[in-house]
């Protein structure tokens, strides 16, 4: 005997749409880098999307702030690009920043890039540090030192120490 079935299902096949519900979200790299004693060093700032930019492209603005280093102080060169595009099916886009070489001996500084203004994506991480490596040293030199001044039978009556600056090698 057969069983019986209440219903009978005709055609077997059937459509099924995935809709992509995934958005990009933009994210700007840091960058660390030695300044050098002179001329310019470039430092290359990525934006990444975290899937390919759908059709029309990502755009958004992209400019450098000053924060412990600034262009008044000749660090680097501001840069600010409007309209800027990862284009549709690509991750990414690169932005270069200037920064100039000096023999000052000073702490590390730093500057932002800042992604603002985005089209067909959000921000995740909307800001990307560069950092400028200090990579010069003092050049003091201790010539000499007395200790003794003022003792029974010192010759001189104070003590002191000698510093200067040696000449920078090339």
């Amino acid at each position: 005997m057969s069983p019986t079935y209440p219903e009978q299902v005709s055609g077997w096949a059937g459509t099924g749409t995935i809709l992509n519900d995934d958005s990009p979200v933009l994210s700007v790299s840091d960058v660390s880098t030695n300044e050098g004693n002179s001329g310019t060093t470039s430092f290359t700032f990525t934006v990444s999307s975290t899937i390919p930019a759908p059709t029309g492209g990502i755009t958004f603005d992209i400019a450098t702030q000053d924060n412990t280093a600034t262009v008044a102080n000749n660090d680097y060169a501001a840069r600010s690009l409007s309209g800027q595009t990862i284009p549709a099916g690509q991750n990414s886009y690169t932005f270069d920043v200037t920064v100039n070489g000096d023999t000052l001996v000073e702490p590390n500084e730093s500057f932002f890039v800042n992604i603002t203004n985005v089209t067909n994506a959000s921000v995740g991480d909307g800001q990307g540090a560069g950092t400028i490596q200090n990579d010069d040293t003092a050049l003091l030199v201790i010539s000499q030192v007395y200790g003794g001044g003022d003792n029974s039978g010192a010759p001189f009556r104070n003590d002191f120490v000698e510093i200067y600056i040696a000449a920078r090698r090339p």
